[in-house]
C-alpha cells in the first residue's frame, strides 16, 4: 500500500471495491500492490469484492493464479476445517507417519526432492488408509484479517501436521540471512501454532537415517481457529 497514495483510504466499500478492481486491472502495477488488492477483497469479502474475484480468477496474472483462488474461496467462506483433538486415531497415525518415513528412506534415501518426499509420503499413507491432504495452502490471520498465505506439506487425519525436511530445504534455509536467529524446529512449531492443529511431526529426512520430533500445540484455541486451511488447487488426485 506504500505507493497507492492516499486516494485509496475511502469510506464508501462499493468505490474501495472499484479501485481494487483498477489495480488488478492495470499491468503497470506491481505483485505486490496485485497481491495487496486481493488480500483487501479476501477480507471484504461482501458481494461487489467476490464479483471482481471471479473476474480476476479468469484472468489472473502470471504468478498469481493460485492467490486469486485462495482469495476468492476465502471470500466466499468456503473453510476446510479440521477437527480439533488430539486421541488415539492421531497417536495411530502419528506411528504410520514414523514407520512410512522409515520403509520409505530405504527407497529415496536423503537426496530425493521435497515434492518426491512429499508425494511419496502421502500415496504411502493414502494406500494404509489415512486420509491425507497434500500441499495445502493456510491461510494466516490476525485480528481476522488475511496476512500470509504459506504451504503446509502433509494434514493427516485432519489433526497432524507433517513436515518434510529434506536436503533440499536444508541448503535453501543456509542461504537465508539472519539463519541464527531460528532453526527448522522453531518454523515448524510456529506454523503449528498458527494453524491450531493439535500435534505435529517434523520428518528430518536430510540426514544418514530419519529422525522426527513430535510436537504438540499448547496454545490449541479449541473455539476459533487461527488459520483455514485451503486444499492445493487444482484438488488433490493423486492415487
Amino acid at each position: 500500500m506504500d505507493g497507492w497514495g492516499e486516494d485509496w483510504l475511502v469510506d464508501d466499500p462499493t468505490e474501495l471495491v472499484l479501485m481494487l478492481k483498477a489495480i488488478l486491472a492495470d499491468s503497470r502495477r506491481s505483485y505486490e500492490d496485485k497481491l495487496e488488492a486481493l488480500t483487501m477483497l479476501a477480507n471484504l469479502a461482501d458481494e461487489d469484492a467476490i464479483s471482481v474475484l471471479r473476474w480476476y480468477v479468469r484472468r489472473p496474472d502470471p504468478g498469481l493464479e493460485m492467490i486469486a483462488q485462495l482469495a476468492l474461496i476465502e471470500a466466499e467462506g468456503r473453510f476446510f476445517e479440521t477437527p480439533l483433538t488430539w486421541d488415539e486415531e492421531a497417536e495411530d497415525a502419528i506411528g504410520l507417519v514414523l514407520q512410512v518415513a522409515d520403509d520409505l528412506y530405504e527407497v529415496l534415501g536423503p537426496h530425493a526432492s521435497h515434492t518426491t518426499w512429499r508425494q511419496e509420503l502421502a500415496r504411502a499413507l493414502r494406500a494404509a488408509g489415512l486420509t491425507v491432504h497434500e500441499n495445502a495452502r493456510a491461510l494466516l490471520k490476525y485480528g481476522g484479517q488475511v496476512v500470509e498465505i504459506v504451504p503446509v506439506d502433509l494434514i493427516v487425519e485432519g489433526t497432524v501436521l507433517v513436515n518434510v525436511w529434506t536436503e533440499e530445504d536444508e541448503a535453501r534455509f543456509l542461504e537465508e540471512e539472519d539463519i541464527e536467529e531460528y532453526d527448522a524446529l522453531d518454523i515448524f512449531y510456529t506454523r503449528l501454532r498458527t494453524a491450531n492443529l493439535p500435534v505435529g511431526v517434523h520428518l528430518d529426512l536430510a540426514g544418514p537415517f530419519v529422525t522426527w520430533e513430535i510436537i504438540e500445540n499448547p496454545e490449541l484455541d479449541m473455539t476459533i481457529p487461527r488459520v483455514e486451511h485451503i486444499l492445493a488447487i487444482p484438488p488433490q488426485n493423486r492415487n
